[in-house]
């Protein structure tokens, strides 16, 4: 596990429902390694998704572009 010895926090970025993606697998990973390393998981909330669309309309309404993904990660940050 190279991240451990580094890091003080990961952020996981996907398009998907937060549950069962990259960022459980490392958040099982990090746990059972007792790591203590923040975790941030961006994804799409565990809820039922109706909407269609253009994948940058979607990135747009779940938080998954690029801005809202900076200002989150900048917002999660310590100062």
């Amino acid at each position: 596990m190279c991240i451990r010895d580094r890091s003080k926090c990961v952020v996981t970025i996907e398009e998907n429902i937060i549950i069962g993606g990259i960022g459980s697998i490392i958040s099982e990973v990090l746990t059972d390694n007792n790591r203590n390393i923040s975790l941030k998981r961006i994804a799409i909330p565990d809820e039922h998704c109706f909407n269609t669309g253009e994948r940058e309309y979607l990135q747009t309404l779940y938080k998954l572009d690029t801005n809202s993904v900076v200002r989150t990660i900048l917002e999660w940050l310590p100062r």
